[in-house]
């Protein structure tokens, strides 16, 4: 991954990937990938609380892991057949 480290610190500005990782990422490269991943885990944290009653009717929220893994595989799948113009 400190392939992409200096894209990886300029992160906090950029509202996506910079193009070469997301090129690199949907040419196979692994590092890329981790690194796509990396980018939108915050919001596939987001996207996965859940919220739950206890025994006494208390509610509190948790990330439910198996659907954070599943929009982890959904954009896996998703970077693989994007084809880059």
């Amino acid at each position: 991954m400190k392939k992409y480290k200096a894209a990886h610190k300029k992160r906090e500005k950029q509202t996506s990937p910079p193009y070469k990782i997301i090129k690199a990422a949907s040419q196979g490269d692994p590092e890329a990938v981790m690194e796509i991943l990396d980018f939108y885990s915050e919001y596939t944290k987001a996207l996965s609380i859940r919220k739950f009653y206890d025994e006494n009717g208390h509610s509190a929220y948790f990330v439910d892991e198996n659907l954070r893994k599943r929009l982890e595989i959904a954009l896996t799948l998703a970077i693989s057949k994007f084809n880059i113009i």
